[in-house]
């Protein structure tokens, strides 16, 4: 009589999916594709978010290039972002992006606001890294925008390929 074998059946799990963004981060100021050799740039498409990420609200990721968020995100490390973060900003890493009249620079960095005596608010970007120095931003607000919070950092992804497949014409 053969060995009566029990198996496991596991739940399906439903694959989650990020945007790949091909503009780099910078970790150090304002960086543009422009920036960045040909072969670190990132092909945009999608991944597979990384397993532990439980926020998967509109999440994208972008490769840093720079040292200034070291040591919690190294050089070449792909930060995923979400595009709605929940509550304020303030003292949450951020994606800043620059918008100049012919290009786009982009940067990861702690968002620090400071009353100022006359009421107004100074917005400074802080590194985590104490050897670079924290970047004001212009009181031009249409200049930056923020397009995400920081959620986590890897060091690979997981890049899901898309397949396309010939239309085949049928004859009559």
């Amino acid at each position: 009589m053969p060995a009566k074998t029990s198996q496991r059946v596991r739940p399906a799990v439903r694959r989650r999916e990020m945007e790949i963004m091909s503009f780099p981060a910078g970790a150090g100021g304002f960086i543009s594709a422009s920036n960045v050799s040909a072969h670190l740039r990132a092909e945009p498409g999608s991944a597979l978010v990384p397993t532990g990420i439980l926020n998967s609200s509109e999440l994208f990721t972008a490769r840093v290039f720079g040292d200034s968020m070291w040591p919690r995100i190294r050089n070449g490390d792909w930060a995923i972002f979400s595009r709605r973060p929940p509550g304020s900003l303030e003292d949450r890493l951020v994606l800043v992006e620059e918008q100049l009249e012919f290009d786009h620079g982009y940067t990861l960095k702690k968002l620090r606001l400071r009353q100022l005596p006359s009421g107004c608010q100074e917005v400074w970007l802080a590194p985590l890294n104490p050897a670079f120095p924290p970047i004001r931003l212009q009181p031009d607000a249409e200049k930056y925008r923020i397009l995400g919070w920081y959620v986590a950092s890897v060091r690979k992804i997981a890049r899901v390929r898309t397949y396309e497949y010939s239309c085949v014409e049928s004859e009559p």
